[in-house]
Order: structure tokens, then sequence, then C-alpha cells
């Protein structure tokens, strides 16, 4: 007897969860799991901050599987009506979910998938390129995780230290799939924060041109699939929590919230007055200081008082209980300083030492054979400060010349304008 299955088209664009991979649901949320060998099922969170939540598992010593690449991975998407969907060329869309990872053996230079966006069926590519255009999440054993695409090309467009084993790690990815680079793009958020792409087509900027279409289709997968350079090193497990398919970034962040950057938590004000900050003039620029930007009188500020290497840092009103709106300002001597988070002890950089208009400033662990942590402080002899990244030889800047909470901060020539230039401000 023939079973057949319907195949749904993506549903117009409105604000709502698409799909959800639900463990009350188990195998039954998706098209199919791939176990060569493996071994998928619900299990409580080992870490108990999760309740259920699915795993899958791949090891060593199955017959048939002695050698070669080794996978556990879950494909596709079905709705709890048991039909397919799938994603429409021209879609798009926003995916969310969390991970984790343990054990998880690796070994330099051995690649291990942990999610995939996959083409299958028929491909448009002339000729085609293996099952058709991915972007991957994947790590290669070099102690850290890479966003990957091999669409028109095989090439990382991210990379961050590789997270501790035994910790969820979160992610969202936002793209439109077109058979273009000039019309599709991803963009990326890893625990909560909008990433920063150093991908050869949008180096420096925070959404990467992509031609994810090239296929008849396109399926999401998760799990563990590795190189058969890791076979016989141990089993290896993924742990995935609550994966979804929506059209806004709100229905599927595993935080929870919008895309709107979120403020520092800040108690109910005190009454109790502070120390008065003074501008720093003669202070000789060494201690901690606050960067308040002179058109919009905010302060430079690391997102969600974040500890994470790559954390964005925009502008926002001071104050609150953080200090991840406060800079130590350490000479390093030949006129440059390192400008140093108090929060997080990371440094003031520009994204993948990129010399471009507009690149993104982060905060990032110090050193390395750039200087793009690195800036000269230079008075304007009105007790306002130009901010010069020494790689770039560009100034920092509010983007755009916002005024509003939560504008970035980035780099660009400098032109004189008064967003372009930030008060030094004392703290004790």
């Amino acid at each position: 007897m023939a079973v057949f299955v319907a195949v749904v088209a993506a549903p117009p664009v409105r604000a709502s969860v698409i799909w959800e991979g639900q463990t009350s649901r188990g195998s039954a949320n998706f098209e199919g799991i791939e176990l060569q060998p493996g071994r998928f099922g619900v299990v409580s969170d080992p870490r108990g901050q999760h309740g259920s939540v699915f795993y899958c598992e791949t090891y060593d010593g199955a017959a048939g599987y002695e050698t070669g690449k080794q996978r556990c991975e879950v494909k596709g998407t079905k709705l709890t009506d048991g039909s397919i969907w799938r994603m429409s060329e021209n879609g798009e869309y926003w995916v969310g979910w969390r991970s984790m990872w343990d054990p998880m053996p690796t070994e330099n230079g051995a690649w291990i998938a942990f999610m995939q966006l996959k083409g299958g069926g028929t491909c448009h590519l002339s000729p085609p390129v293996g099952a058709g255009c991915a972007a991957v999440i994947r790590t290669l054993g070099d102690g850290k995780l890479y966003a990957h695409l091999t669409c028109d090309g095989n090439y990382v467009i991210w990379e961050t230290p590789m997270p501790a084993r035994g910790t969820w790690s979160s992610f969202v990815w936002h793209w439109r799939l077109s058979r273009s680079s000039s019309t599709g793009w991803v963009e990326l958020w890893y625990n909560g924060v909008q990433q920063t792409f150093n991908g050869p087509r949008g180096s420096g900027t925070k959404r990467q041109p992509a031609a994810l279409w090239e296929c008849e289709y396109q399926r999401l997968k998760y799990g563990v699939y590795r190189s058969g350079a890791l076979n016989g090193n141990g089993t290896a497990r993924a742990h995935l929590w609550r994966p979804r398919v929506g059209t806004t970034y709100a229905d599927v962040a595993p935080e929870g919230g919008s895309t709107s950057p979120t403020a520092t938590p800040t108690p109910t004000p005190t009454a109790t007055p502070g120390p008065t900050p003074t501008p720093c003039s003669t202070c000789g620029l060494s201690g901690y200081y606050r960067l308040t930007a002179r058109h919009s009188g905010k302060a430079v500020v690391v997102q969600s008082a974040s500890t994470a290497n790559s954390a964005n840092v925009f502008q926002w009103t001071y104050g609150g209980t953080a200090t991840n709106d406060e800079w130590e300002i350490r000479s390093i001597g030949s006129g440059y300083y390192r400008v140093i988070n108090r929060n997080s002890g990371k440094d003031l950089t520009v994204a993948s030492a990129s010399t471009a208009e507009g690149a993104n400033i982060f905060q990032y662990t110090y050193g390395g054979t750039a200087t793009n942590d690195e800036w000269a402080i230079e008075s304007l002899g009105t007790g306002y400060y130009r901010i010069t990244n020494r790689n770039s030889g560009k100034s920092a800047e509010v983007a755009s010349g916002s005024t509003a909470d939560g504008a970035n901060v980035d780099q660009r020539t400098y032109s004189g304008l008064t967003h372009q230039q930030f008060q030094l401000v004392s703290v004790p």
C-alpha cells in the first residue's frame, strides 16, 4: 500500500511560530532521522535547566561503520497534522534553538557539523555541488565554532571560541532564501547577541550576502555529523532544545524578546547621589571612564552586560548596577591605548581587523598580531576626544549620528561630526 505525505508550502509571512520541535512528539517532529550509526530520543536536560530535550548521538563499533563518517541527525520539519513543511524560494525565515554538546570528542582538523540548512532534490547549480547549498554550524576541532556556507563557494563567515562541554548555547539564523547573493542573505545571533561576519562578501557587517536557494528544497538538520578522522574517538552526543521556525525574532529566540538591543537591567533609581564625575581633561588618561558621545550624551556600553567575546557595543543611557558602561584606559606606549570594559575585562575591538567604513566595533580578548584592539585618543581641545583605531586609522562613532538608546558603535573616516567625538568622564 502506498503511503502519501502532504508537503505544505510556506504560509504568507506573519508574526507566528511556523514549526516547533516538541519533545512530546519525539521523532514525529521530523521528516526523518539519519542513524549511521546513532541513537535518538528524549531525555531530561542533564543540566536541569530546560526540562525535556532531544538528544542525538553517534558512536563507534557498529557493524558496517567501522571506518568512515558517522552521524546522528534529525532532518526536515513535520507539522502536528503529520504534513511536511518546507521553506519557499525567496522566503524570509527565522530559525532558533539551543544546543549542548557532551560528550563531544574532537581532533584538530577533523570537522563536526552540528546544524545544517541543506539543499536536496534537483539542484539548479550546473554542475551540481554535492547534495546542494548549505549553511552549517560546525567545529574543526581547533577550539573554535564556525558558521560556513557552501553556496557558490565554500567559506567561513563567522567564528567564536568553542563553548565548554556541557553548557547550553543559543542560536538564531535569519535568512532570505534566494538563488542570487544580490538578493539573498543571512544574519546570525549567538547567545542573544547579533554577530558580525568575517566572510568574503560581508566582512565587518551583520548581514552576509548568500545564495542559499540552489536546490528543489532546503531542509533543517540538527545533531552530530563527524569526519571519518574521528572514528574511534568514542561517543559524541548533541542535545537540542526547542528548535523553531518563525517569521520574527521573538517567535524563535531561546531567550525571548525582540531584535531591538537589550538594555542593561537597571534597578529603580535611588535618590542617594553618587560621586559626581568630572570631565577628564588633565587626568593623564589612566583609570576608569565613562565614554559619552557628544551629540547624544549617551554612554558607550557592552550589550546586556555580556562577558562574551564578540558581544556588541552600542550607546545607552548611563547607569545601573553593572559596570558594562565603564572603561579602563590603559597606555601601551607610543601614544596608543587599550580600552578595556570594566565589567568583562575585554577590549574595544574592530571586528575582523576590518579597515572598511562602517565596520562593527565589539569587545574581544586582547592580543594577536593585528592592532585592531589598540586606539589613539586625541584631545580636540574642547573637553572631547577623537578615538582612532590603530589598525584602520578610522574613528569610533555612533552609527548615523543616532541619539537613540541601542544605536550601534562602528568605525568611519573622521569628519569632525559630533557623533565621532566623546567626552571621557572619570569614574571611581
